[in-house]
């Protein structure tokens, strides 16, 4: 089952290379640094977000371990977090989430 979505996701190359790589205008990703983030201006980073999400590589970050102290750092722990989809309960412990 791995090796035939692999097929599928390679069989989507632009001349062995992802779209974003290949042809990064019709990517529904804008791929660039903090640094390059950073320098634009607000008008520049909505005309992006019109057609494309930023997707910021090398970003600085602070060392977080993944524990309940990190993750209290996002957010409060007892928190209720809406998301989009929906889950469905599979037994009492899985959820399958769409």
């Amino acid at each position: 089952m791995l090796e035939k979505l692999i097929e599928k996701v390679e069989n989507q190359y632009i001349g062995g290379q992802t779209k974003q790589v290949a042809v990064p205008e019709e990517s529904l990703f804008q791929i660039m640094t903090y640094n390059e983030y950073k320098s634009m201006g607000s008008n520049d980073l909505a005309t992006i977000l019109e057609r494309q999400n930023i997707v910021i590589r090398d970003m600085p970050t602070k060392d977080m371990r993944f524990d309940a102290v990190g993750l209290a750092t996002l957010c409060l722990l007892h928190a209720i977090i809406e998301m989009q989809g929906s889950c469905n309960v599979i037994d009492s412990i899985q959820l399958k989430c769409i």
